[in-house]
């Protein structure tokens, strides 16, 4: 005859069970989401999904350090995303640089 597991066995299994269906659904969504984004970008450029960044950015307005390997590379005033999607950083002498790479953090003003 088969023994069940213990409780706990079975109660962890399940737990497990519900994080891996969770993941899958986060998972799902993502690409769903980003097969639509793509696939407007594909047919329509880079215009709409350039607004929307621009609508939800919490960076534009705020100090900003660029850093490239965990050296400090510019720093100043996010300004703008260029059509190509580089973050325009202006510092205090008033020059504009564009980034598309690096880590961008904000500073406390």
């Amino acid at each position: 005859m088969m023994r069940r597991p213990p409780r706990s066995t079975q109660s962890r299994s399940s737990a497990a069970s519900d994080v891996y269906k969770r993941q899958e659904q986060v998972l799902k969504a993502f690409l769903d989401e980003f097969d639509l984004l793509y696939s407007h970008w594909h047919c329509c450029g880079f215009a709409l999904i350039r607004q929307d960044w621009l609508d939800y950015s919490c960076t534009l307005g705020h100090k900003v350090t660029v850093r490239d390997n965990d050296t400090e590379i510019y720093s100043g005033v996010a300004e703008d995303m260029d059509d190509y999607g580089s973050l325009l950083v202006r510092n205090a002498a008033g020059k504009i640089e564009s980034f598309d790479f690096g880590e961008i953090s904000i500073r406390s003003c």
